[in-house]
């Protein structure tokens, strides 16, 4: 997924007030310089010089949280990775939006228990069918990301 001006970002949103914790919120992403390029075709854009970002939140209730801002101009964001893990005692209704200007789009939305993770990566959304899988997800991915 890439945001590619200064206008669109990502944002979570919650149906409801935390009851006890905050979800925990984590991305990363990588930012490219763009370069227009013209050929016999045209111009078009090339984007080089990725440098890679992260970035951690917690949620804020019925209040949206960016958790993927805009890219400065001239810059192609690419968001590799969003993981929302709700460490509360209660389930969530979880709202993604993607952010353009004024227009709002749904990337996802759905119930998320208490003790199960969300995560988005290699372009694919996956929320584990249970809070032990979600356990057993992030102990990977803590694994992974080292």
């Amino acid at each position: 997924m890439f945001l590619d001006t200064v206008n669109k970002s990502i944002a979570v949103v919650l149906g409801e007030s935390k009851t006890t914790t905050d979800c925990d919120i984590t991305t990363a992403f990588s930012d490219g310089t763009k370069v227009i390029t013209t050929g016999v075709s045209g111009a078009f854009n090339t984007v080089t010089a990725f440098i890679d970002g992260s970035f951690d939140a917690v949620s804020n209730g019925i209040n949206p949280v960016t958790i993927v801002v805009p890219p400065a101009a001239g810059i192609s964001r690419r968001v590799k990775q969003i993981s929302i893990f709700n460490n509360d005692t209660i389930s969530h209704n979880v709202t993604v939006r993607y952010i353009d200007g004024v227009t709002i789009r749904i990337l996802w939305e759905s119930i998320l228990a208490a003790g199960q993770l969300l995560y988005y990566g290699d372009e694919t959304w996956n929320a584990p069918a249970s809070a032990s899988e979600s356990a057993e997800a992030a102990l990977y991915w803590t694994f992974v990301a080292g």
